[in-house]
């Protein structure tokens, strides 16, 4: 009877640790980003939403959100539809990277914008694209919901664009058609009063473009009216075309060069090292490096050198990383400084923090940076967050995945 009693106790504290550990493993991913934005050249002021997706239920999350204050300079914030504006904790908006924070005493689900960010433009800002990078919170960052379950963050970074002005002149405009073949040469010569229109330089590489006119002219032959329609066909890698354009014709042009522009950028290309692997993959491309990823004892983090794998975020050159403009090492302070869009990103041997633009941040689990066969080694999951990419872990290979695009 005693036996039972103990067997029966031994399977009650099974049940009870088996339960616990499905709670754990049930926190799930969630993934906070920013949006991309696009402004016209001149606009004074952008918001760029910061969204939560795979959120299961959460009463707490803290990050950092980095910005380039040459170009703008934080105002305001405003609640998304997550959490109430009374739960956001208002930050500092003097410090860059502004830290975002929520706090409730229930447990907060769905996707959707969490928060609104509210920026001026600065007067000067030149066209071009600034990004806006969603950072690990150190220290205070993270997400917890009421029942203190830990739920790993993906950060996954946007930017705001500046479009520059494009200029739309209005002219009477003037279409010459000349078609020739091998006995006969043709020329018609058509002219029209437009009150709108533009000229508009098409460069294509060997593209193939059909241009169709039709027209009304007087014949010769009995003062007959007669309509008659000259189509052109043209292969060639640089056509100037004056023609009749609406605004509205205009904007779909622009719009799928944009989409195009758009698509071509957005190829993503993961960065890959694997513990106890001496390799970097980039794409389908697999590179030699010098030294091997390693998890730290005291922490249980995953180390990955800082120079190469910074360097194949980047895309740059991981053969001649030794030369490259975009790592700074300073031999007497021990710092390594990654050069990152506009951003300056400091990691120093034997040091927790990690600093972003002056601002220092703490590296999770007490990690701290350190120098391992001549290479300054730095946490992967931090490595990531600081320069904007989302990162993931493939337990079955050992190997940290950048995922770049």
């Amino acid at each position: 009877m005693k036996g039972k009693k103990i067997l029966s106790s031994i399977l009650i504290m099974a049940i009870i640790i088996l339960s616990l550990n499905v709670s754990y493993v049930q926190a799930a991913d969630i993934t906070v980003s920013a949006e991309n934005v696009e402004i016209d050249e001149g606009v004074t002021e952008a918001n760029v939403n910061i969204n939560l997706s795979g959120n299961p239920g959460i009463s707490t999350i803290g990050f950092n959100v980095g910005y380039d204050a040459s170009a703008m300079t934080l105002l305001d914030y405003e609640a998304g539809v997550i959490f109430e504006s009374s739960e956001i904790q208002p930050g500092d908006f003097t410090k860059n990277p502004y830290f975002v924070s929520t706090g409730t005493a229930k447990n907060k689900t769905g996707d959707g914008c969490l928060i609104t960010l509210k920026f001026k433009i600065n007067e000067g800002c030149k066209a071009g694209t600034y990004p806006i990078n969603v950072l690990d919170g150190g220290s205070i960052g993270g997400a917890v919901d009421i029942d203190d379950n830990m739920h790993t963050l993906i950060y996954k970074s946007g930017s705001i664009t500046i479009k520059s002005k494009a200029s739309v002149s209005s002219s009477t405009s003037t279409t010459t058609t000349t078609t020739t073949t091998t006995t006969t040469t043709t020329t018609t010569t058509i002219t029209e009063t437009q009150s709108e229109s533009t000229t508009t330089t098409v460069t294509e590489a060997q593209s193939e473009t059909t241009t169709k006119k039709t027209s009304s002219s007087s014949s010769s032959g009995g003062g007959r009216s007669i309509r008659h329609k000259t189509t052109t066909t043209t292969k060639e890698t640089s056509t100037e075309i004056t023609t009749k354009a609406t605004k509205e014709d205009i904007k779909k042009v622009t719009e799928k060069a944009t989409e195009s522009t758009t698509s071509a950028n957005l190829i993503k290309k993961d960065v890959k090292v694997t513990i106890g692997s001496n390799k970097v993959t980039i794409g389908n491309n697999t590179y030699d490096i010098d030294v091997m990823p390693y998890i730290q004892t005291a922490s249980s983090s995953t180390m990955v050198p800082l120079r190469f794998v910074a360097i194949a975020i980047n895309g740059g050159d991981v053969t001649n990383a030794d030369n490259s403009s975009n790592i700074i090492w300073d031999a007497v302070a021990k710092t390594a400084t990654v050069l990152n869009n506009g951003h300056n990103i400091v990691f120093t041997a034997g040091s927790n923090n990690v600093t972003i633009d002056n601002t220092d941040i703490s590296m999770p689990n007490g990690v701290v940076a350190e120098i391992v066969d001549g290479r300054m080694f730095i946490p992967f999951r931090a490595l990531g967050n600081a320069l904007g990419v989302a990162v993931s872990w493939e337990a079955e290979t050992k190997t940290a995945i950048f995922s770049v695009q």
